[in-house]
């Protein structure tokens, strides 16, 4: 996965180059610790706005700082029309879905940007970015809000940093 930076900064970034940069381009991130536990969802709207043009913006949203399941809906369907210039990127919870994920066989966090929301079936379809998968798929909307509200401390175990729920970021024109 390539992503292209903004004006003035190097591009494009893939998965790799973009890890040995972080560092340098997000404040308080650990070089030693990133690959092993990844950025929390304020450390991954930092680097975003560190990328972006001027006159755009990422803003964290938490599920357990009372945000809810019908603002997600409507940030989903605000962000994903075609005049929008923003895109919605979810934090996850991926493990078992008796364990609260989406399904997934990895007992991780994740984050991944959303491609499309249908809103007669309440379905999400989550483009996914990992390197294990990059598939796209669908997923109900209850299944991926839960699994947003997993907290890291719930997750991470003793090894947390955050009390902090998991949840999404609004990315571009906000």
């Amino acid at each position: 996965t390539t992503m292209e930076a903004s004006e003035g900064s190097p591009a494009p970034y893939t998965e790799k180059t973009l890890m040995q940069e972080c560092p340098k381009l997000v404040p308080g991130v650990d070089p030693t610790t990133l690959w092993r536990r990844g950025l929390t969802l304020n450390q991954v709207a930092a680097l975003c706005r560190s990328l972006l043009p001027d006159g755009s913006d990422a803003r964290s949203f938490f599920c357990s700082d009372g945000t809810t399941v019908e603002q997600f809906r409507a940030h989903l369907k605000g962000s994903l029309s075609p005049t929008a210039h923003r895109c919605v990127i979810a934090n996850f919870y991926m493990g078992a879905r008796e364990n609260g994920g989406i399904g997934s066989e990895f007992e991780m966090g994740h984050h991944s940007p959303v491609g499309a929301y249908e809103e007669r079936s309440d379905m999400v379809l989550i483009m996914d970015v990992w390197y294990q998968s990059a598939d796209a798929y669908w997923v109900q909307l209850p299944v991926l809000w839960e699994g947003m509200q997993r907290g890291l401390k719930e997750a991470w175990g003793n090894g947390h940093v955050s009390d902090k729920s998991r949840g999404y970021l609004l990315v571009g024109k906000v």
